[in-house]
């Protein structure tokens, strides 16, 4: 069975995403990826030329799965997402107290989308969660499950 290896995102600035994702979520810098030529078709972006650079954060995790940033040099695009747009998305953090992370990002500048909501009811009740928003429109989740950590 496939086991979750990274998320990849994307951004127009690789060195501000660094300092915001290390310094906002405490995430640390496992490795980088010198400024390189790509093949255009593996990536799905056939006939293009494609330059990018790269980093790989440790989330702190299970030591195996990582978030991965790509500055891309060539091309370059936007592309205005939902959340309820075909593709990724969020990914989510799991936290011990969902309560003091949201006070502590919030403190930092970090846009939520609303306060933390509980889930009262069915499969995930217990649980906590809240979206946020990276600098780049990334939109993220925080996760808290007390109940089930008490089990």
């Amino acid at each position: 069975m496939p086991t979750l290896h990274h998320v990849a995102i994307t951004v127009p600035d690789l060195d501000a995403a660094i300092d915001w994702y290390t310094e906002t979520l405490g995430f640390t810098v496992n490795r980088r990826e010198a400024e390189t030529d790509v093949d255009a078709a593996a990536i799905n972006l056939p006939g293009e030329d494609v330059r990018l650079r790269g980093v790989e954060l440790s989330t702190g995790s299970d030591g195996h799965s990582f978030l991965e940033l790509h500055q891309f040099i060539s091309p370059t695009g936007s592309v205005d997402r939902r959340v309820c747009d075909t593709g990724i998305s969020h990914f989510a953090l799991l936290v011990d107290d969902i309560h003091a992370e949201y006070e502590r990002l919030s403190a930092l500048g970090v846009r939520f989308s609303t306060a933390p909501q509980y889930i009262g009811a069915g499969g995930l009740a217990g649980d906590w969660w809240v979206y946020f928003v990276d600098p780049w429109g990334n939109q993220l989740q925080l996760v808290s499950q007390p109940a089930r950590a008490s089990n």
